[in-house]
């Protein structure tokens, strides 16, 4: 009966060293489960800024290409602009000029339709009855209106 005392004891010890096995794995797991959760975290935020990162850029670009157009649409207005201003101008300075118009075309109805088709194949020619230079702002308006 001695011996059976002491198996129990090794028993006992086996029984408490595998529970003391079983903490320890138990400890090592939550330990590499933080350090994946660590990491996912970590991951996560890396993920996020380079979405802030991409969205800055697209907002960026979006920005850019909208002041292009707006540039690009005020520059039209204004050619436009003058080149009314140029085309009133001529218009103005031609109904004051005492001129004579030898229209081109073939049949009466079919010469000019306003007064800037003088400047055109199809208008006709302009011929001075008193021959004196024209002003720099017509020179400058007519070349406008090609």
């Amino acid at each position: 009966m001695g011996g059976g005392g002491a198996g129990q004891a090794d028993g006992i010890a086996n029984e408490l060293a595998r529970q003391e096995v079983l903490t320890q794995k138990k400890e090592t797991r939550e330990r590499h489960m933080a350090v994946a959760r660590v990491d996912l975290v970590r991951q996560a935020k890396i993920e996020r800024d380079k979405q802030v990162v991409a969205a800055d850029q697209d907002r960026q670009t979006t920005v850019i290409i909208a002041e292009g157009h707006l540039s690009a649409q005020k520059r039209e207005a204004d050619g436009i602009m003058a080149l009314g201003e140029a085309r009133a101008f001529a218009e103005r300075a031609l109904q004051g000029a005492n001129v004579k118009v030898i229209a081109n075309a073939g049949r009466p109805g079919e010469g000019m339709n306003q007064v800037m088709d003088l400047f055109t194949a199809q208008g006709g020619t302009l011929w001075p009855l008193r021959w004196r230079p024209l002003p720099r702002r017509l020179w400058a308006a007519l070349r406008w209106t090609r």
